[in-house]
């Protein structure tokens, strides 16, 4: 049993989204465990019990943030020592013990996260806009975003930020980075 999102009109106010029950194969139904692309995409959408997802799992149902593809357009120019990317820098290194502590998220952290925030293997640049795609099947859809996180080797890592810098994005790019499931 899956549920189909279908948007309905609701007025003025916008639209209003309406589950449909449909019978399918496990396969072909996805855990949202993001619930952005679960928005984003077409999908059927296994029930929101936790109890049930792990049942959902063992059948064959992908959670859908391990299913779509992400990737990044860095658009204009880049450049490594500006005010931003120096003050960003500085907040990092500030706020990294919060952010690599076990005890502030429920969900694990990959191994030597800290590594992945250190200082020395870490560049921050600034550019004029970042372009998100994210793909799945032959759904494609692109969104501008402000902060994007790109590993360059096993612990060099790029923070790409931009001027209008959004913190749910740097926190979406910097969980993609240190959790081993980022769920939004």
């Amino acid at each position: 049993l899956a549920y189909q999102q279908q948007e309905e009109g609701k007025g003025e106010d916008g639209a209003e989204a309406i589950a449909t029950p449909v019978l399918a194969k496990a396969q072909d139904i996805y855990l949202i465990d993001n619930s952005f692309f679960g928005r984003m995409f077409p999908v059927l959408n296994a029930p929101h019990e936790t109890d049930l997802e792990a049942l959902y799992y063992r059948f064959g149902s992908r959670y859908i943030s391990e299913s779509v593809n992400k990737s990044y357009r860095i658009i204009g120019q880049q450049h490594k020592s500006t005010t931003l990317t120096r003050e960003f820098a500085r907040r990092l290194k500030e706020r990294k013990s919060l952010l690599i502590s076990p005890k502030n998220t429920s969900r694990p952290l990959v191994d030597n996260a800290a590594r992945l925030l250190d200082e020395r293997t870490l560049e921050i640049v600034q550019c004029d806009a970042v372009q998100a795609i994210y793909s799945l099947g032959v759904h494609d859809k692109v969104q501008n975003v402000t902060c994007c996180s790109n590993k360059r080797g096993r612990w060099a890592v790029t923070l790409c930020v931009t001027e209008d810098l959004d913190f749910f994005d740097v926190g979406s790019a910097i969980g993609d980075l240190i959790l081993q499931r980022c769920e939004l």
